[in-house]
């Protein structure tokens, strides 16, 4: 690392200013003596900006694995009783919002089959309610408009009650899977008389009153012109004498819902009866009807479904038959919906403040399933990522930063690291194409970055610093209906454990201790230090003003034994080293041994550094002290 590299990060890290509070003990000739107060000393503490390194994932993309047409309301598509009825329209005042129920021959394929594949809704379509039509109570107005008909055509535009024949496979099912319906369902006017006002246009001049037995209710008919289009605006309405449909004009929202909308309840199989003259369904049909026969004889143009779909009884249980019917669903909406089942099949990580590996070294990406015990690599794509940072001319401050992809390795589960201070941060992108032949991200829960020096190994190393979970499979990994995913998220930092995760450890970069110095001896004790993760070793550093540092002697245990504490992440040393944290420990340096000046640093550090780093000071400050002023201006004639 780089002295400015250096500068930059004790910037981070912040300093501690102040000498200690109390005793400390100094080595002298490999025993700690209590020393009078005034010997100078510090505190050693955990770094105020102390951050365990992480990383931040998400999942891509999910793919279909199962879905279950038998469960109730299996899509997940019922509204409620009233259905469509709310302020989402093009007007902002409540309404049916019917623009995206419209369906053509070429997005409906039951019976009677509809004779245009191009019928469109144009900019609007509504049906609106009393407080919307404004013209009186118990008014509602269908204002509609359509597109690519037929040129200079006449049009019937009716409310139908329908029941529906299933014939094989709900055509709705298989139209929401995107699957090509073999054998259409059919829709037949169930009971009721036609009627209505067929030779009436629908320009908002003359309004129509339902009666409770007509099926179908003509509300008029409209023209197109000569490119195919026409403004419906039918004015259908309900008396006080037959109060079949809600009247208020004061309020927008009915009270009693079931039994007082012109459209049936959209909510499945629930028992709501759907009985005329409440409505699942809007048609166009071409040509135009009398009063002695209202409904035309002409094809069939376009239809709204409005209501769930019910059988030739009127029962409203035909699973899967809600409205609208529906256009192909994508695979998020089919993964989320009760019938679906869905896996990860792609998946991107990036990792910042990794330190630089040295020779053969690298980190390397695992897809772990500890349920099942499978470990394969997670081969993607790498990118290393440039930070690029504009600074403030004046204050030398940070004020935007963006990234740089600088290179990029295709078809590789591993990659040496660099540090986020020395201005990159590391992408990997998995996913079911990259891995090898029959590998498969939703087989797995968990991505793992390892430390190894012998990369390409058959399984992870033990050093697994760094994990992520992106799938909760509830302990049944053959069952995908009960998974739960991470789709964002942050990495742990610690130990994992890839046959049970749960006794995996998170580092927590806990303890503390005290330094002195004593002529040309500086010890730091300390206690209750976290565990290192396996792969990682403290060592401490004394760091100038300038950013250059002078790396101590390796961490050992108290005096007098000084037991090496270097491997205390694979080692247990009775007394000192438990399974979660190293209870006692010693930094210890003698200036004239190592050939250097105490009055020359600033700063002491304590780092948790991967054994196989590069050489230099590493990314990762657990604890920071500062040097007493004593030592950087010692009286006269020296301590």
């Amino acid at each position: 690392m780089t002295q400015h590299a250096v500068r930059r990060w004790i910037g981070r890290v912040g300093l501690v200013a102040g000498t200690g509070l109390v005793l400390v003990g100094c080595p002298e000739d490999a025993i700690d003596i209590t020393e009078p107060a005034s010997l100078p000393s510090f505190d050693f503490s955990v770094a105020s900006s102390f951050v365990p390194p992480t990383g931040s994932f998400a999942v891509e993309r999910l793919t279909l694995a199962e879905f279950d047409t038998t469960v109730t309301e299996a899509f997940g598509r019922a509204t409620g009783a009233l259905g469509f009825f709310n302020a989402n329209n093009a007007f902002g005042y409540p309404a049916y919002g019917l623009a995206g129920l419209a369906r053509n021959g070429s997005t409906d394929p039951r019976l009677p089959a509809l004779a245009d594949d191009d019928a469109a809704i144009g900019d609007f379509c509504v049906l609106g309610s009393p407080p919307f039509a404004g013209v009186g109570e118990g008014l509602w107005d269908l204002y509609c408009q359509v597109t690519n008909l037929n040129p200079n055509t006449r049009y019937t535009v009716m409310m139908v009650r329908y029941g529906l024949t299933v014939n094989g496979e709900l055509d709705a099912a298989t139209a929401a899977l995107g699957e090509t319906v073999a054998e259409p369902d059919e829709l037949t006017v169930l009971s009721g008389t036609p009627g209505g006002a067929p030779t009436t246009e629908c320009n908002f001049s003359v309004a129509v009153a339902v009666a409770r037995d007509v099926n179908p209710f003509v509300l008029g008919f409209v023209d197109t012109n000569a490119g195919g289009d026409a403004t419906i605006d039918c004015v259908p309405y309900s008396t006080a004498a037959d109060p079949t449909w809600w009247r208020n004009f004061d309020n927008p929202l009915p009270d009693g819902v079931e039994d007082s909308i012109p459209f049936g309840p959209n909510t499945g199989a629930d028992g709501i009866d759907l009985s005329i003259p409440s409505y699942n369904y809007l048609v166009l049909v071409e040509g135009e009807g009398t009063p002695l026969d209202p409904v035309p004889t002409g094809p069939h143009a376009m239809r709204w479904q409005v209501g769930n779909d019910i059988d030739l009884s009127g029962n409203p249980s035909i699973n899967n038959a809600l409205a609208p019917f529906p256009l192909p669903l994508s695979t998020a909406e089919l993964v989320a919906a009760p019938g679906g089942a869905g896996r990860p099949d792609s998946i991107s990580v990036i990792f910042s403040q990794l330190e630089a590996l040295a020779g053969a070294a690298v980190y390397e990406a695992w897809l772990v399933n500890p349920e099942t015990g499978s470990m394969v690599p997670a081969v993607g794509t790498y990118n290393r990522i440039k930070i690029l940072a504009e600074r403030d001319p004046i204050t030398g401050d940070i004020i935007a930063t963006r990234d740089s992809v600088v290179e990029t390795v295709a078809s590789t589960n591993s990659f040496a690291g660099g540090d986020d201070e020395d201005g990159y941060r590391h992408q990997l992108m998995i996913s079911d194409n990259s891995l090898a032949a029959g590998d498969t991200v939703g087989f797995h829960s968990h991505l793992v970055l390892t430390v190894t020096s012998s990369p390409g190994g058959s399984t992870p190393s033990d050093a697994r610093p760094f994990w992520f979970q992106f799938t909760d499979q509830n302990g049944t990994p053959d069952n995908f209906f009960d998974d739960l995913f991470n789709n964002t998220g942050t990495t742990s930092f610690g130990n994992f454990d890839v046959v049970e995760s749960a006794a995996s450890l998170i580092y927590g970069g806990d303890g503390g201790g005290r330094g002195g110095f004593r002529g040309d001896v500086l010890s730091v004790n300390l206690e209750s230090l976290s565990r290192p993760p396996v792969g990682y070793s403290y060592v401490g550093w004394l760091v100038r003003e300038d950013g250059t540092a002078f790396r101590l002697p390796d961490i050992t245990g108290p005096p007098p034994d000084r037991v090496s504490l270097v491997d205390a992440d694979v080692e247990s040393v009775a007394g000192l080293v438990t399974p979660t944290g190293i209870l006692e420990a010693n930094l210890r340096v003698v200036a004239d041994e190592a050939g250097i000046e105490f009055s020359e640093f600033r700063t002491l550090l304590l780092t948790l550094e991967a054994k196989a780093g590069a050489v230099g000071l590493g990314s990762i400050a657990t604890h920071v002290g500062s040097v007493p002023d004593r030592v950087i201006n010692p009286p006269d004639g020296g301590d």
